[in-house]
């Protein structure tokens, strides 16, 4: 196991895949000869494996096979939300698990330091409330619907006074007093949500608990807007980590006799790439190893092998196709190649080519 590289400054790395239209075209040899030399000229790259048909990059470097890829994505599918300790699994990791899972229901953490709890809400997986439960969290929103002159003190005196009884959201009590407009609330809404994922987002110790379906009980008191936080959360998951997503990466990840070249074989588990849930998955993984690593070098299955390649084409940068010398004719080359968006290929590689031992000859014609 290696650790993993530190973050990076500046821009994420970017992921090529190393493809070929059919088995024996030299793709993995290719793919490992590239990654070696782009390691020796000082560039962190991670050589990643996702043939999990024929797995043969493990090989290549005299490496065991026993934990990879594959074994990543079944535990990080296998992750829930019953219970659970923040710092195993980040607030990143719980929304993440959510999103990916269409869970419904209330997300309770509870940190015990700054003695606060908040109760998130997820509707088939998407955040739809927060709810804090520390008054001085509450009349936040009160603060800045007295500061935009929505409502009076003594308004927010009774609606507080409201909440402390029934533990509905002010912003309910305060529409269904008559004291607000329902859309008055949108924009000190989403300041209030946002604030609450920064602190969130923020707690490195604590304690969760997930209760399924307790949304649709609160629907009827909820004031929604339909707000999209899907850029917010994710960027803020970037900025505090997913400490059990990295984790799993970490401890399959294996160092080389090159410092700047680690690899990541398949792993033993039979794990397909197709369906959206194992998507989500890689794309997430491909996330986070690209903040650390300059290049990731992806050895994917052959084009006819038809075992999910072709999705991974949307999640890189770029695709580099291998060729071997007369083993293809121009027909089944040009459908293979048509199966790979134009954008997405970056270069193509001739394999394993005879020449003549003359070395290069010039014709003169008139």
């Amino acid at each position: 196991p290696a650790c993993l590289p530190h973050l990076k400054e500046g821009v994420d790395g970017d992921v090529f895949l190393i493809e070929s239209a059919t088995m024996e075209e030299g793709k993995t040899t290719v793919a490992c000869n590239l990654s070696a030399n782009l390691a020796r000229a000082g560039i962190r790259t991670l050589l990643m494996d996702c043939d999990f048909q024929r797995p043969r990059v493990h090989q290549m470097f005299s490496l065991k096979n026993d934990s990879g890829l594959a074994n990543a994505i079944e535990r990080i599918n296998r992750i829930d939300l019953d219970s659970g300790d923040l710092s195993t699994c980040s607030t990143a990791d719980l929304f993440f698990i959510a999103a990916v899972k269409k869970r419904s229901g209330a997300l309770v953490i509870k940190n015990q330091i700054q003695e606060l709890a908040m109760a998130v809400y997820f509707q088939d997986g998407r955040l739809i409330h927060i709810q804090c439960d520390h008054s001085l969290e509450s009349n936040r929103l009160g603060a800045m619907l007295l500061t935009g002159n929505f409502i009076t003190r003594e308004q927010l005196d009774d609606a507080l006074e409201r909440q402390s009884r029934t533990r509905q959201p002010l912003g309910y009590i305060l529409v269904n007093a008559g004291y607000l407009k329902r859309n008055n609330l949108r924009g000190p809404l989403r300041l209030q949500m946002e604030e609450h994922l920064q602190k969130l987002f923020s707690w490195r110790s604590g304690q969760y608990t997930f209760t399924p379906k307790l949304s649709a009980l609160y629907n009827s008191e909820r004031i929604g807007f339909a707000e999209d936080y899907l850029q917010f959360i994710e960027d803020l998951g970037r900025i505090e980590g997913s400490r059990m997503i990295e984790n799993e990466l970490v401890s399959r990840i294996c160092t080389t006799t090159n410092e700047n070249l680690l690899v990541m074989a398949t792993g033993t588990d039979a794990v397909r790439l197709q369906g959206p849930l194992n998507l989500t998955v890689i794309t997430k993984i491909f996330n986070i190893l690209k903040q650390r690593f300059d290049l990731i070098i992806v050895d994917s299955p052959p084009l006819d092998a038809m075992d999910g390649s072709i999705p991974l084409f949307e999640l890189v940068n770029g695709v580099v196709l291998v060729v071997k010398a007369g083993h293809l004719s121009v027909k089944s080359l040009n459908q293979a190649i048509h199966r790979i968006s134009r954008e997405k290929i970056i270069g193509a590689v001739l394999n394993q080519v005879k020449t003549k031992k003359s070395g290069y000859y010039y014709q003169h014609r008139n």
